[in-house]
């Protein structure tokens, strides 16, 4: 599918910290998106980290390398006075060195358009101080907007910019397929980095410690490098319940996304314990897959759930609450069955980044 916008442009994202792991999320697929369906030549501009593998999953995308003057103003100066010709610039963040782009952009090519992408949360934007500073840069955007509708609400109420919902969403590095829930094995899969405070896992493996006894058959898979630091934590859990153990399953980072692909498929349930989130690329990977989402209630929890309609979501940190909806759910067979394309619909309707790109394409002028 190609959508036809006109003229060619040229749509550059700019993040000096860029990594091979930022190719596949958010900020590496909408240049990507952009430029396979909405006609732009997209850059990704950053400093270089050495490995952009993954960057043979978004064809025809460039990555150019700052200047390595140590100083950071003049490398983006630089970089901008040389590349004049640039459309649409992306931006990520409310950091400082974006205002200096901002700026510098603006000097430059008055005429051009400016995308934030805020990538922030409720609780952020609630101690967030909106100075007449930070207010002059937002306001040199063109398109500014957030990842869940409860905090766009919240700043559309309290920012005087325009603030857009545009969610994360999902990306099939792989041809579409007709996916069955025959497939679908007795398993809760998690995605992400094991052991960090912000992902929760914590919480995720008491609970199945509570719970697994009660669903028999039912394994628990996490999928992601494990912080060296919760190590002892996991030998303790899985040492104090007997046969916990054999029914959990660490695989340890997996880049390749085809395999990564087979363990969302053959999941019934995903669940993700976030102390602090929002609507993260793994979710909606999840629901295009057809897994149930159990979710802590992080901002977006609400829009991938569909207000709780196709997903169940838990107070963070709640153990025996969530408990209690692993053996819920997992002894719901009939449920699982009948949510499974109503959850892969959902998805595709409001988590497709071609359709999210549409909207943005449209709220850029094109």
């Amino acid at each position: 599918m190609t959508c036809e916008t006109g003229a060619e442009r040229t749509f550059c994202f700019i993040f000096p910290g860029f990594q091979n792991m930022h190719l596949t999320k958010d900020i590496g697929l909408i240049p990507y998106t952009m430029h396979k369906y909405y006609d732009c030549h997209s850059t990704i501009v950053c400093y270089n980290y050495g490995n952009y593998a993954d960057l043979k999953y978004l064809e025809g995308v460039k990555i150019d390398f700052l200047g390595g003057s140590g100083n950071f103003d003049v490398d983006i100066s630089n970089y901008l006075a040389s590349h004049s010709e640039i459309d649409v610039l992306f931006l990520c963040g409310l950091y400082g060195f974006n205002y200096s782009i901002i700026e510098k952009y603006r000097e430059i090519n008055p005429k051009g358009r400016i995308y934030l992408k805020l990538d922030a949360t409720l609780p952020w934007a609630e101690r967030f101080q909106l100075d007449d500073e930070k207010l002059k840069f937002l306001k040199l955007c063109d398109v500014i907007s957030v990842e869940c509708k409860e905090l766009r609400t919240y700043l559309n109420n309290k920012w005087p910019v325009k603030v857009e919902y545009l969610p994360n969403g999902y990306w099939g590095f792989y041809e579409d397929d007709q996916l069955s829930y025959s497939k679908k094995e007795n398993i809760i899969l998690t995605v992400g980095r094991i052991g960090t405070w912000q992902k929760g896992t914590d919480t995720l493996l008491k609970a199945f410690g509570e719970a697994f006894q009660l669903i028999p058959g039912w394994r628990l898979i996490l999928v992601g490098g494990i912080e060296g630091s919760f190590v002892p934590s996991i030998q303790k859990i899985l040492a104090e319940r007997p046969g916990l153990r054999d029914r959990v399953v660490f695989t340890g980072r997996i880049d390749d996304k085809n395999l990564l692909k087979a363990e969302y498929q053959k999941a019934k349930v995903f669940c993700l314990p976030s102390r602090a989130d929002n609507v993260c690329n793994v979710l909606p990977e999840a629901a295009i897959s057809g897994c149930y989402i159990i979710v802590s209630n992080v901002d977006g929890a609400p829009d991938i759930t569909s207000d709780g309609t196709m997903g169940d979501i838990f107070a963070i940190d709640n153990i025996p609450q969530l408990s209690e909806i692993m053996v819920r759910v997992c002894l719901d067979e009939e449920g699982l069955r009948t949510n499974f394309p109503k959850i892969r619909k959902h998805a595709f309707d409001n988590f497709n980044w071609v359709k999210i790109c549409h909207q943005l394409n449209t709220c850029l002028g094109h």
